[in-house]
């Protein structure tokens, strides 16, 4: 009946800039987290490169997992409902006068008494050929479990601006079981002079089959 809370976090300091050549600025974090045999699981891993002149790079990656045979009081936006509870957090920028790069991966599962839910996220930005060369990237997961229910929400954005070379790219996946259903959103961005991608997710993972909203409209599955 116990609460196991184990939790890391990890933030990188900016590095200091340098003069003495083009050498390469990296900032790397790397968290992980497992409790309550393989109840939830997270785990967020980001590097970011600035090549000099002006050279900025910075990292952080933060985890939460939390695992009880009763109901979490204060886990986030739960309070008291879920009995299994993960985060993983992970983000990067970089700013260069020459080369800006930024990449990373978050992963999450939580499994609750009768179903699971696990999700991915990653992605990738480089920013080249310009004075002030930007380069970033978001990668936010939580996955928690109600009941006979276990859901996943993830969201990915990667953004390059300001450079005659941009590269954004971001992926999400998720699943569970034993039934599941998944729902991926694209939201576009027309920001003048930026490249962005961005991928948001919701898994709901139940003990039962779920129906889509428009089986539940019809009326021979009303019972």
């Amino acid at each position: 009946m116990g609460l196991a809370i184990p939790m890391l976090a990890g933030c990188a300091a900016t590095p200091s800039h340098s003069s003495r050549g083009p050498t390469l600025l990296t900032a790397t974090e790397m968290d992980r987290v497992t409790v309550g045999a393989v109840g939830a699981i997270a785990e967020s891993e980001i590097v970011a490169h600035a090549l000099p002149p002006a050279a900025q790079a910075a990292g952080s990656a933060d985890t939460l997992a939390v695992s009880s045979n009763g109901p979490i009081a204060g886990a986030p936006f739960l309070s008291h409902l879920s009995s299994n509870y993960s985060a993983a957090e992970a983000t990067a920028s970089a700013f260069s006068g020459q080369l800006a790069e930024t990449s990373g991966s978050s992963h999450i599962f939580v499994s609750g008494a009768s179903s699971w839910a696990w999700g991915d996220a990653a992605g990738v930005t480089i920013a080249a050929g310009g004075a002030v060369n930007q380069a970033r990237i978001s990668l936010q997961l939580n996955g928690f479990s109600i009941g006979p229910v276990t859901v996943f929400l993830g969201s990915a954005v990667a953004a390059a601006c300001c450079a005659a070379m941009l590269q954004a790219q971001v992926t999400a996946d998720g699943g569970g079981g034993p039934f599941s259903k998944e729902l991926i959103g694209n939201p576009v961005s027309a920001i003048p002079g930026q490249l962005q991608s961005r991928l948001d997710i919701a898994v709901v993972a139940s003990s039962l089959p779920l129906l889509d909203p428009g089986q539940m409209m019809n009326p021979a599955n009303v019972h």
